[in-house]
């Protein structure tokens, strides 16, 4: 988005579930007026942003529609304006007409599988039923749109009691593009709580630890209070740091915490215990010294292994684990200097006042003129007790030997077991909260079906910093676009796999029998770009050199089903990854749900999910899902002569 601007549209979806049974028929008169009847209570809504009433249509997102509407998706686009059904057999009649078309031009009956869920046909593929009724909003990349997303989730559910509202029968289920940040930064606002109570818990585990009322001399609590503020001191370091470095502060970081305080009070309680334990006839430096070369390298060894971990887990490509190793690495290694550094200054203040008899926490002197050199050797009391009075001698047991054995196994068997069964992926729904309504949503959706059919996917690489007159950068954009296309998951179709501005212009150049030379590249490139229809004015970025600084190419891949595109992803990032060029690979969120019209090309015309046009030479086709219905342009195929890229954020308009 950075380099070629937002995609520009925003999607919201809502789902009517009658009284919330996924069994009952939604495709009933009165069920059906009552559906409209919320439709219509969400597009006339209003909320206030800063001062001004926003309703759906001063958000919504309008293409190039024949009537300039917003772009919505819903069974009621094929009765705007008219006269609801009166009965059942009305409606399903109605439904199931072959004539009934939208403003685009499409069958009602044909789109039947994005509008209603679970539908049950009859043998000669009538609807006679549903599960659901699905609606979905498109709205622009503003503020307003956001606060009028708010206000549609707010309209039905209540985030903060988590109750779920009934509308005119209907349970309804909602899901807004900025769903899943706002979940989870509500799911981090009560960890925040839970951090506090954390903080505290510790704060009184370390009083207890260190607090010893018999000799108030010997006791340490305010040194590990102080050590305990120093670990939050380390944090606000850390985060200061991470945050001038410029990595993004998410909302997962904020769980960071929880593991520093940890390990920081780990380091703090091993370096007082180990001063503790030392005579306290010694120099307090000598004692400080003695105590650190003994427990130093361990603390050391520890916490080197820990950044260790977390800066390898900082590579990783996901950038929400990659900001969190960051944060959390920096963190450790933030505790470790200020440890070693600051607490350990303290350690010897401290060391200090018990070599002057003084009380700790008041510094006052002690009546006890021997109060210093109380016992300083571990006793066996408290946890050290249970473990070397009662559980030493109880695991020695023969039988007790022969249980843990067995147990030992069991675990082991059922974790090989359970490895096996590991359920990879991170979902979005695992992200929020439980009882959350964005997670309820994709339980819904899951019950209902509406992951939707396989569905092709025109997937963007981005390139930057090519030299179009050097050989050795063209070789590897062409082998860059050759193992695209000899990708596993590539179109079957080899003429429909890649969308290339430089393949094209070559054969247009070669056509037209004008040097085909690399040093030749932009010899006649701007006649080729402002040809009218060329759909590749869009592809590219020019610099104030006059030349390209940022090309795109389109890879059209086969169908799969939404939650199995993962490893799609994944496989063609990899080819990308391998690349000597700088370039990347994204999905355009926009070409998911775009469905067109009619197709303008006479060229193929008996194949309606992929029609096209010729062109310099060769064939040009718009990258869409094969139960949609393409669009192609050529010199006569279009009046408007328009890009196939503005072709394909107009068609946006058009519901899908």
């Amino acid at each position: 988005e950075k380099i070629w601007g937002d995609q520009g549209i925003r999607f919201s979806t809502v789902i009517l579930v009658w009284q919330g049974s996924f069994d009952a028929n939604v495709l009933t008169a009165d069920r059906f007026a009552n559906a409209k009847q919320i439709l219509d209570g969400i597009l006339t809504d209003s909320v206030v942003h800063e001062g001004k009433a926003v309703t759906f249509s001063d958000v919504c997102h309008r293409g190039n529609t024949p009537d300039g509407s917003c772009f919505r998706l819903s069974v009621f686009n094929w009765w705007d304006n008219k006269t609801l059904p009166s009965s059942d057999e009305q409606l399903i009649d109605q439904l199931n007409e072959r004539t009934r078309m939208d403003q685009c031009g499409r069958v009602l009956r044909d789109e039947v599988s994005m509008l209603l869920a679970m539908p049950h046909r009859a043998a000669d593929g009538r609807v006679l039923s549903a599960s659901a009724y699905h609606f979905v909003f498109g709205t622009r990349p503003i503020d307003e749109a956001r606060t009028w997303e708010g206000n549609l989730v707010s309209r039905f559910i209540d985030v903060d009691s988590e109750r779920w509202g009934e509308s005119e029968g209907f349970r309804v289920y909602v899901r807004t593009e900025h769903s899943i940040d706002t979940e989870i930064e509500r799911s981090v606002g009560g960890n925040l709580v839970l951090m506090t109570v954390v903080f505290i818990v510790l704060i009184g585990y370390t009083v207890s630890v260190t607090y010893r009322h018999k000799n108030l001399v010997r006791s340490q609590m305010l040194l590990a209070l102080t050590g305990v503020g120093f670990v939050m001191l380390s944090l606000c370091l850390a985060y200061g740091i991470m945050g001038l470095a410029g990595v993004p502060f998410t909302a997962v970081v904020g769980l960071s915490p929880f593991l520093i305080l940890g390990v920081g009070v780990d380091d703090i309680f091993i370096s007082l215990n180990t001063v503790h334990e030392k005579d306290p006839d010694i120099e307090p430096r000598e004692r400080v010294s003695l105590a650190m070369k003994q427990c130093g390298p361990s603390i050391t060894m520890t916490t080197l292994t820990s950044f260790v971990a977390f800066a390898a887990g900082a590579t990783a490509s996901f950038p929400v684990v990659k900001g969190f190793c960051l944060y959390t690495a920096t963190a450790i290694l933030c505790v470790f200097l200020l440890t070693i550094t600051g607490f350990l200054a303290c350690v010897h203040l401290d060391a200090i006042r018990q070599n002057h008899n003084r009380i700790d926490w008041l510094l006052l002197k002690s009546r006890d003129p021997e109060a210093y050199r109380g016992p300083h050797q571990r006793l066996p009391w408290g946890l050290t007790a249970i473990f070397q009075v009662h559980l030493g001698p109880f695991l020695a047991k023969p039988v007790v030997k022969a249980a843990v054995i067995l147990s030992f196994l069991a675990l082991l068997a059922g974790g090989i077991v359970g490895i096996l069964h590991l359920d990879q992926g991170l979902r979005l729904q695992k992200l929020s909260p439980y009882g959350s309504y964005f997670r309820e949503y994709y339980v819904a959706e899951e019950r209902l079906g509406l992951d939707g059919p396989a569905q092709e996917l025109s997937l963007t690489v981005s390139i930057s910093g090519l030299n179009f007159t050097s050989a050795e950068d063209m070789r590897q954009l062409e082998q860059l676009t050759t193992d695209l296309e000899d990708n596993v998951y590539a179109h079957a179709d080899t003429d429909k796999r890649i969308t290339s501005l430089v393949r094209t212009y070559d054969d247009w150049r070669s056509l037209n029998q004008f040097n085909t030379s690399h040093a030749a590249f932009y010899d006649h490139l701007d006649t080729f770009l402002k040809q009218d229809g060329d759909p590749f004015k869009k592809d590219v970025i020019w610099n104030a050199d006059g030349h390209i600084s940022h090309l795109r190419i389109f890879v059209r891949t086969i169908g799969l089903p939404f939650r199995k595109q993962d490893d799609l992803m994944l496989s063609f990032r990899d080819v990308v990854d391998d690349s000597e060029l700088a370039d990347r690979v994204c999905h355009t969120s926009a070409i998911l749900l775009v469905r067109t019209g009619r197709c303008h090309s006479s060229a193929d015309d008996s194949n309606d999910a992929d029609c096209c046009c010729r062109r310099a030479g060769r064939y040009l086709r718009l990258p869409v899902s094969p139960t949609h219905r393409a669009v192609c342009l050529r010199d006569d195929c279009d009046d408007r002569r328009q890009s196939v890229a503005d072709r394909l954020h107009d068609l946006v308009g058009c519901p899908a």
